[in-house]
C-alpha cells in the first residue's frame, strides 16, 4: 500500500493507536495544517530497538527510549511529497515541526548530542514512564 497525502492514512492511524494522547493531539493538530506529514515509527519493541541501536539509528538501548513504552511517548515523522516519495530534509523539519511545537513536546532536531530530526517526544517522558503512566512495550 502506498502512503498517501490524504485526510486519512491507514498506516499513520495504525501507528497512532499506540501513542500517548498528548502526542496524538499534537500530531493531529500538525496534520490539519500539513497533510503531507506522516508517522514512520511509534512504539518500538525490544527487537526493533536493538536493531535501531545496532544500525546507529538510535543511541538508546531498549527501555531507555520513549519509543519503548506503551503508549508510545515518541513518534518519528516524515513528509510524503506529491510524487509519493518520502522526504527527510532538515529544512522541512525546521519549517514544519519546529514551528509547530508547544509546551510538553520536544523535537529531536534540537538534541545536542544526537540530533534526530524525525523524532518528536513528550518532554516529560521519563517521568511518565517512572510513574507507571506508560509501560515497557512487549510484543
Amino acid at each position: 500500500m502506498r502512503h498517501q497525502n490524504e485526510a486519512s492514512c491507514e498506516r499513520c492511524e495504525e501507528f497512532l493507536k499506540k501513542v500517548h494522547v498528548s502526542l496524538l493531539d499534537w500530531f493531529v493538530s500538525l496534520r490539519m495544517k500539513h497533510k503531507d506529514a506522516h508517522v514512520s515509527c511509534g512504539v518500538r519493541s525490544e527487537v526493533a530497538q536493538d536493531a535501531a541501536f545496532r544500525d546507529g539509528k538510535s543511541k538508546a538501548r531498549f527501555g531507555k527510549s520513549p519509543h519503548n513504552y506503551y503508549p508510545a511517548l515518541a513518534i518519528d515523522i516524515f513528509r510524503i511529497r506529491e510524487d509519493g516519495s518520502p522526504e527527510w530534509s532538515l529544512p522541512w523539519y525546521k519549517k514544519v515541526v519546529k514551528q509547530n511545537l508547544y509546551d510538553g513536546i520536544s523535537w529531536g532536531g534540537d538534541f545536542l548530542s544526537f540530533p534526530d530530526a524525525p523524532h518528536v517526544e513528550l518532554t516529560n517522558w521519563k517521568e511518565l514512564a517512572e510513574n507507571g503512566e506508560a509501560r515497557l512495550y512487549v510484543e
